[in-house]
């Protein structure tokens, strides 16, 4: 497209904004190409980059630089941009982008917003304009050169969907896709957890959406496991998925499940699903040719042998009914199933039941990185920010993570750190890596053991033979492995063991380094203390115990503990749980980032074995606090608390707004994809009462407390609420959004009257505050706390607009 130098001219004269930002770019060597408009207080300008730019940046692409001109940060400047990037590709760079908006703390903002992203958006205050040359004394390159250097791009805690962030592994990628096509294999791709199981089902789903040959569709059991662990909850959401990704389907006539409820407890009958099911995909492989692949990811979650396991007998029962319909259309149905553990396919036997999906897929584990491929991640990416690796230094670091990708990444992130703050490039040398090897081991701590959790907890002939290899018993182990080669094949092929047969080594140095450390660790604890409690100086997997916080509970005890340098964080002990269980409700919940919900952190287990789970240790009063008359919330307070709440449940329910933007869409690619998912899903806090309410200085309120022991959002079968706390018209088969609203309205309603709830007392608390609280709050307490579901708001999001905001809060 030409250059319209003309109406640049003219769009950057009619502001005064426009043309102080115009004048820095061009001081600083950029080339104004572009300009994009949407209203005259969003716009932005597509910037050419000279020789010596494009040398310094590492790229020939024209770089974005967007500005909104609003008095507060809104979070979807950020998403405007990333939108921008996406539609322009190839000519806008991926690499970064600069985004200047008038609230002072920008800089802030635009970096928590795009923490997941990995174009590096640099956020700039529009108050910084007059430090900026050629209005003052302050070199806007480099300024941008430090921004874009402090930015981690190593560290990425959730799969990879970005094409770009993603290395290695791209023949098997190729090979996967192609038999999955042609209908010649089921797979199932299994391996240590943070391997990268899931980024790899990513790009094959972003494959097969280039292809015209297939239909497909991917499942998350994890988010199916949270909120419904039925079978027939996990064969409609399968056509959901099926449907919503494929556009060509949404026009066929006929379906009796597929898209004909929005949620799945408008299905009357459920036992109608397995029908229905069978006949929606016979309908559509009899009126299209296209084949069709389902994508399902941690798919052992679903086996009655996992520990924590609510399925029943639903796996069986499903794969009975999935693996029929594609013995019934040869050819033309694929599986590709991804997990941490093979069991639910090594097992001719589940609960006493054959299993349908013994010796059906064609196993595989997912092998570290090749040293190649390592070395690739860390120059390409490390280019980017100002770091030169040297051959030694790679060489250092790879051999202490054996080419595990997420252990690679992390390192590397410590090394990035260690080196702040740059403006110019650095030279990576062994000696800074190696330098930097404790702190790595402390970051890591916890994942290092939730990598071998899986083997402790269900393979433990394996974890056995693993811990003698650790701790330098190879003669025991090299006996042990002739007499039993089945299960040195599994820590092989999950790349624990070195694949060599001669070898007797542990391919990952740093876990084997955790696991001498931790054995002598319960070697020396019982001569520490006999306490079964922790004491304040203890050290549990690296967080020291500062102070207990409340009174221990029956089920577990919470401490005030600190890691290193860090700031202070409230550890939970378990008195009895699982790892391997509360792993599934953390890996659910820790997608979910917003200032009003308390974030979790990390998890693990103790030398002695118990559970622990680690949040944000937050300063302040809970809401209990204002359950009395003379500290009640004035009405003003109580209007913001609320909306701060409300915008909390908006994040954790499922998005019917997103739903609907999405659906618009004739396809949806791996990051909307699981933007799709978790709108639909969502979650439920089930919890909520003034004890679980922080009142955190500069914050605001924060949901804390989510129950996690027990699961989030599972279908009711106990009632494991606080008693009285659940609606007066009872529950519905399911835990969904209308009881945390109910909760919320009822402890507002006690915080804002001064009043607390004693479970039978709640007319006179809606009497209370009909007489003394004014108007919107009033109404929108009484609705919410209403007798009948009919009667209360449908969703968080209403009751918002009802209470005067009609934008969703964000984070």
């Amino acid at each position: 497209m030409a250059i319209d130098e003309e109406r640049i001219r003219q769009f950057i004269a009619e502001r005064p904004m426009r043309s102080a930002i115009a004048a820095i770019v061009r001081r600083a060597g950029f080339i104004i190409a572009w300009v994009e408009s949407n209203v005259p207080e969003r716009w932005g300008f597509y910037l050419k980059l000279n020789s010596n730019l494009k040398e310094l940046f590492g790229t020939n692409r024209e770089v974005l630089l967007w500005v909104v001109e609003h008095r507060e940060f809104q979070a979807r400047t950020v998403s405007q941009a990333a939108e921008i990037i996406e539609r322009e590709r190839p000519r806008l760079c991926e690499d970064f982008a600069l985004i200047f908006a008038t609230d002072r703390n920008t800089a802030n903002h635009v970096a928590e917003t795009s923490d997941r992203m990995m174009t590096a958006m640099i956020g700039i205050s529009t108050e910084e304009i007059p430090w900026l040359t050629p209005h003052g004394n302050l070199d806007f390159v480099r300024w941008i050169q430090k921004q874009l250097f402090s930015k981690d791009l190593y560290y990425i805690s959730t799969a990879i969907t970005s094409p770009n962030a993603f290395y290695g592994r791209r023949s098997l990628i190729t090979e996967v896709v192609e038999q999955l096509k042609r209908g010649s294999a089921h797979i199932g791709l299994f391996g240590l957890r943070k391997m990268g199981k899931t980024s790899f089902l990513f790009r094959v789903a972003a494959a097969l959406q280039q292809s015209q040959d297939v239909f497909w569709a991917h499942t998350d059991i994890q988010r199916l496991d949270a909120i419904n662990p039925t079978a027939e909850y996990f064969l409609w959401s399968l056509g959901e998925a099926l449907l919503d990704a494929n556009s060509q389907l949404r026009r066929l006539k006929g379906f009796r499940l597929f898209g004909r409820h929005e949620v799945f407890v408008d299905i009357e009958k459920t036992s109608s699903v397995w029908e229905y099911f069978d006949h929606d995909i016979r309908l559509i492989l009899r009126e299209t040719k296209k084949k069709i692949v389902f994508l399902l990811d941690e798919v052992e979650l679903m086996s009655p042998t996992t520990p924590g396991s609510h399925w029943g007998n639903a796996f069986v029962r499903s794969w009975r009914l999935l693996r029929g319909l594609e013995q019934q259309n040869a050819g033309r149905i694929s599986y590709f199933i991804t997990g941490t553990n093979p069991q639910c396919i090594e097992t001719n036997l589940l609960d006493g039941l054959e299993n349908p999906a013994y010796n059906y897929f064609s196993k595989r584990y997912l092998s570290q990185l090749t040293t190649e491929e390592c070395a690739d991640l860390l120059v390409n990416i490390g280019s980017r920010m100002g770091l030169n690796w040297s051959n030694e230094a790679q060489e250092r670091l790879i051999r202490s993570v054996g080419g595990h990708p997420f252990l690679l990444r992390a390192y590397a992130s410590r090394v990035h750190k260690a080196l702040l703050p740059r403006i110019e490039s650095r030279k990576v040398t062994p000696e800074i890596v190696s330098a930097q090897l404790e702190a790595f081991i402390a970051d890591v701590n916890s994942t290092l053991s939730q990598m071998i959790e899986v083997l402790a907890d269900q393979y433990h002939s394996e974890y056995y033979l693993f811990e003698t290899l650790a701790i330098g018993n190879i003669g025991e182990f090299q006996e042990l492995s002739q007499a039993f080669p089945d299960d040195i094949a599994h820590l092989r092929g999950y790349g624990l063991v070195d694949s060599d047969p001669n070898s007797a080594s542990i391919s990952i140095e740093v876990l084997q380094t955790w696991m001498q450390r931790r054995n002598r660790i319960r070697r020396l604890a019982p001569m520490l203390h006999d306490a079964g409690s922790p004491q304040p100086g203890d050290e549990i997997e690296g967080y020291k115990i500062i102070a207990a916080l409340g009174r221990p509970g029956g089920f577990a005890q919470v401490f005030q503990a600190q890691k290193g340098n860090k700031d202070s964080v409230a550890l939970k002990i378990f008195k009895s749980a699982s790892l391997a269980v509360l792993q599934r409700e953390v890996d659910a919940l820790s997608y979910i980032s917003h200032k009003n919900i308390v974030k979790i952190l990390d998890h693990g287990k103790t030398p002695s074995g118990l559970v622990y789970l680690v949040m944000e240790h937050l300063a302040g009063k809970t809401l209990l606090a204002c359950c009395e008359r003379s500290a009640r919330l004035a009405p003003s307070v109580a209007i913001e608390v609320t909306k701060e709440l409300l915008g909390a449940l908006i994040e954790l329910h499922p998005n019917e707004r997103d739903l609907d933007e999405l659906r618009q869409k004739t396809s949806l690619d791996a990051q909307e994809f699981e933007r799709f998912n978790k709108a639909r899903h969502g979650y439920i806090h089930r919890d909520i009462k003034p004890e679980n309410v922080m009142l955190v200085p500069g914050r605001g309120a924060v949901l804390i407390d989510f129950n996690i022991s027990t699961r989030v959002g599972t279908p009711v079968k106990t009632v494991s609420s606080t008693p009285g706390y659940l609606p007066p018209d009872g529950l519905s088969n399911d835990w969904t959004p209308s009881v945390d609203l109910f909760q919320l309205g009822l402890t507002m309603l006690q915080a804002t009257v001064g009043h607390q709830y004693n479970g039978d007392n709640l007319a006179d608390l809606r009497a209370i505050c009909a007489k003394d609280v004014p108007n919107p709050l009033r109404d929108v307490l009484l609705r919410m706390t209403a007798d009948v579901a009919g009667g209360r708001f449908s969703s968080a999001y209403a009751a918002l607009v009802a209470l005067g905001s009609g934008s969703t809060p964000l984070a």
